[in-house]
């Protein structure tokens, strides 16, 4: 696959009717200046994050992106984060590459009849809970922003009620102003027993200090995160690489490099969802509107 560099994609603004991009140009105000023919912007994916929607809506560019397309594939990756951790597949796993045969420290617990909590339920997040409700789990939802969610799959709760009764949490939210560091010292305080805990969205959206910090206070029993502050996390300074090789020694631990959403099914799909979006909206416009940029938002 070809690789363009900012210098390069910079050369060819000029002309540029469209960008369709996944998860590593910054689309931000001074590049959008730089495109006078551009009419949307694309991303393969779910994150918007790089991409300065608001500035682009201000000057009638259209933003598209496929969260449907990989929904299925992250859903998975966190359903199997949760079975790992419950059945405990890491240390026995461990404990048998040392020669050691310890059935009764090891014992799993189940999944079904627990209670999950999912924060933030769109696409990926109304994915686990299909997922879920296949094991008998109670499913307690809460997402600020919409009134009706999960389609009928779970709960729609308040943050109190996933405080008191979640047995595990899984999170599935954009990284915004809003949401950086949420899962922060504070908020796993208020669980009123420890949780399994799983990240599978953004990385800042979870402290990476309080989560090893709960971890050693059993304010949480394990944790499963694909998704990092800092990634690649070779890059993460200090305090961070630290509070790491804490969270990665830890016997109830699973973490991945930001692999859930990256199975070949997702990326044909994100792919090829996006182009339909993309086709959709061309075939609105007139040969006339298609002249100028047009505001689709």
């Amino acid at each position: 696959m070809p690789e363009f560099t900012r210098q390069e994609v910079d050369s060819a603004l000029a002309t540029m009717n469209g960008i369709i991009v996944r998860s590593r140009l910054t689309i931000d105000a001074s590049l959008i200046d730089r495109a006078p023919h551009l009419r949307f912007i694309g991303r393969t994916g779910s994150g918007m994050e790089l991409i300065d929607t608001a500035y682009a809506a201000s000057r009638g560019i259209l933003c598209m992106h496929s969260p449907e397309g990989n929904c299925d594939s992250v859903a998975e990756h966190a359903l199997g984060m949760i079975l790992h951790l419950l059945h405990r597949f890491g240390p026995a796993h461990r404990s048998l590459q040392e020669g050691l045969w310890e059935r009764s420290s090891l014992a799993p617990w189940e999944l079904q009849g627990r209670t999950v909590g999912i924060i933030g339920v769109g696409h990926t997040g109304t994915a686990l809970a299909r997922r879920l409700s296949a094991f008998g789990c109670t499913v307690l939802g809460y997402d600020k922003y919409k009134q009706e969610y999960g389609a009928g799959l779970l709960e729609m709760s308040a943050m109190e009620k996933i405080f008191d009764q979640a047995d595990i949490l899984s999170l599935h939210l954009p990284l915004t102003t809003e949401t950086y560091h949420l899962a922060n010292a504070d908020f796993f305080r208020q669980f009123h027993k420890p949780i399994w805990f799983i990240n599978t969205s953004r990385g800042p959206v979870a402290d990476t200090l309080a989560i090893a910090e709960a971890l050693e206070k059993r304010q949480i029993r394990g944790v499963g995160l694909d998704v990092f502050e800092t990634e690649p996390i070779l890059n993460a300074g200090a305090d961070e690489a630290a509070a790491l090789l804490r969270i990665a020694a830890h016997p109830h631990s699973i973490l991945s490099p930001h692999t859930a959403g990256t199975s070949p099914e997702a990326f044909y799909k994100m792919g090829f969802l996006l182009a339909q979006k993309i086709v959709n909206w061309y075939n609105q416009l007139s040969d006339t509107a298609l002249g100028d940029p047009v505001d689709k938002n």
